[in-house]
C-alpha cells in the first residue's frame, strides 16, 4: 500500500536535489544557487554542479536542502498568491 501522506525520499545526489527543487516550482537558477549554498560552495559556480551531478549528499546536506526547498516553495506560493510573477525576490523598484 502506498501512503500518500509520506514525504518523498530525500534526494541523495546533486542531480536529484536539483530535480527535486525544480519539481516543487523553484526556478533552475534559484535551485542551483541554493544547492551551492547547502554544499558550502557558494562561489564554486553553476558549472561545478554539472561536473559533480552524481556526487552524493550527506544526510545532513539532504535534510538541509529539503528544508531550504520547502521554505522557498512556501515563499513562491505566497508571491504567486499576491500576484508577484516577475520572479524578483527583492522587488524591482519600478
Amino acid at each position: 500500500m502506498n501512503d500518500a501522506s509520506a514525504p518523498p525520499p530525500a534526494p541523495t545526489t546533486v542531480a536529484q536535489a536539483l530535480a527535486h527543487a525544480q519539481a516543487i516550482g523553484l526556478a533552475r537558477i534559484d535551485a542551483q544557487l541554493l544547492l551551492l549554498h547547502t554544499l558550502g560552495r557558494p562561489d564554486a559556480g553553476r558549472a561545478w554542479l554539472l561536473a559533480h551531478d552524481e556526487d552524493r549528499l550527506s544526510a545532513e546536506e539532504q535534510q538541509q536542502q529539503l528544508r531550504i526547498d520547502a521554505r522557498e516553495a512556501d515563499c513562491l506560493c505566497v508571491r504567486e498568491g499576491l500576484g508577484d510573477r516577475g520572479g524578483s525576490r527583492r522587488g524591482s523598484g519600478g
